[in-house]
């Protein structure tokens, strides 16, 4: 049942996108040196391109490898705002023995907490940082 909701509603977020973009949106690119999963999707390390697509619903977060095109879109969890010196934007990961997950984006204004962000945390599991960086 929850899989179910789950789909339905990235499928929701997927067509509201052509109409995101009139209430905002932020670009940003990482280059992230390890495979990862977000959204349970099993990702390559590479260039990726993050897009952060705001409506009065919600935020939906596309997460797109430059160079193999794979993809994973997510609908945002939570939205936490911070002052805007809080840090520069970055993705945190959480990372077990044998994979990493996605777990949060910070945009340099607001942190997105990933659908398995939420989650608490194996003691065995180590954060990982990668930069963001405004996309051209």
């Amino acid at each position: 049942m929850t899989k179910l909701i789950s789909t339905t509603l990235v499928l929701f977020a997927a067509s509201m996108l052509p109409f995101a973009t009139a209430y905002g949106q932020t670009h940003l690119k990482a280059v992230v040196p390890f495979a990862f999963e977000a959204r349970q999707v099993s990702m390559p390390a590479g260039v990726y391109e993050v897009r952060v697509l705001s409506r009065a619903g919600g935020t939906v977060v596309l997460v797109r490898n430059t160079g193999t095109n794979q993809s994973s879109l997510m609908v945002a969890q939570g939205q936490l705002p911070y002052p805007a010196n809080h840090a520069k934007p970055r993705i945190t990961f959480a990372c077990g023995p044998d994979a990493c997950s996605m777990q949060k984006i910070w945009t340099g204004e607001t942190e997105l907490i990933a659908p398995s962000g939420g989650r608490k945390h194996d003691a065995k599991e180590r954060l990982a940082y990668v930069a963001l960086s405004h996309a051209e």
